[in-house]
C-alpha cells in the first residue's frame, strides 16, 4: 500500500521519504510541490493561540510585574483541538480515494537541562471510501526521548531538541501497513517559546506546528500540526 500525504505540513519531510513501496510522499506548498488539496488544512488550528490560557497566574509572590513565563498548570490537551471531519480528504485530484485526515501531535516532559521523554501521536480520521473498504479512525503512538540542543535553523528560537522515537505497538490502533516504514523516527526541532505559554515548532526551515510550554527550564512542551490528507 502506498501512502501519499498532501497538505501544508511540510515538516512531514522528517520521515525521510523514499520511492520504495509503502513510502509516503509529501505534497504541499512549503515542500515546493503543487498541492492538489490546498484546502485540506484550512480547518486545522495553525496557531496555538486559539486555546488561550484562562487559568490564573499561579505566582504567589508580591511583585506586580506581569508573568511572561509559562503557567505551572498542566498542558492543554491538544487532541481536543483536532477536527475529525475527514470530508476535505475525500478526493485525490478528482478521484474518490481511500484516505484519511491526519494530525501529528506530541508532548514531552523533562527539562532543557537534562532532556525530555514523551510520546508522539499520528491520528488518522478515515474518509468514507476508506471506511467502505474496512478502514477506521486510528492512531499510531511512539515512545520518544529528546536531547536538548541549540536552535539551528530558527534564529529567534529559544531551544532545540533532537528527538528519537520508537513505535508503541500496544498503544497503536492503526494497521501495521500504515506505519510500516515509520517504526523508528529521528528528527530535530527548533522551538520558539512565546509569552503566555505558547510554543512554535520548526523542523529545519519548515513550520511543524504550534503548542504549549511550561516551566522556567521548559519542563513540559507540546505541539500539534496542521491537518493533512493521507491517501492509501
Amino acid at each position: 500500500m502506498q501512502q501519499i500525504l498532501s497538505g501544508s505540513i511540510a515538516f512531514l519531510a522528517f520521515l525521510a521519504l523514499s520511492a520504495c513501496e509503502k513510502s509516503a510522499v509529501v505534497v504541499g506548498d512549503d515542500s515546493g510541490v503543487p498541492d492538489p488539496d490546498a484546502d485540506a488544512d484550512t480547518d486545522a488550528d495553525s496557531d496555538a493561540d486559539s486555546d488561550a490560557d484562562s487559568d490564573a497566574d499561579t505566582d504567589t509572590d508580591s511583585d506586580s510585574d506581569a508573568d511572561t513565563d509559562a503557567d505551572t498548570g498542566p498542558l492543554p490537551d491538544l487532541s481536543e483541538e483536532m477536527d475529525p471531519n475527514a470530508s476535505v480528504c475525500s478526493t485525490y485530484y478528482t478521484q474518490e480515494r481511500a484516505g484519511a485526515k491526519g494530525y501529528w501531535w506530541a508532548e514531552y516532559h523533562g527539562s532543557r537541562t537534562d532532556g525530555w521523554e514523551g510520546e508522539v501521536h499520528w491520528v488518522l480520521y478515515a474518509n468514507d471510501t476508506w471506511k467502505a473498504e474496512g478502514g477506521a479512525d486510528c492512531e499510531t503512538v511512539w515512545f520518544a526521548t529528546a536531547t536538548p540542543t541549540e536552535p539551528t535553523y530558527c534564529a529567534d528560537c529559544d531551544v532545540g531538541m533532537l528527538s528519537s522515537a520508537m513505535v508503541n505497538r500496544p498503544a497503536t490502533t492503526c494497521p501495521e501497513s500504515v506505519y510500516f516504514n515509520y517504526q523508528n523516527l529521528n528528527y530535530p526541532y527548533d522551538i520558539r517559546l512565546r509569552d503566555g505559554g505558547y510554543s512554535d515548532w520548526y523542523y529545519y526551515n519548515y513550520a511543524a506546528g504550534n503548542g504549549y510550554w511550561l516551566g522556567d527550564d521548559v519542563t513540559d512542551v507540546s505541539y500539534l500540526s496542521a491537518a493533512a490528507c493521507v491517501w492509501f
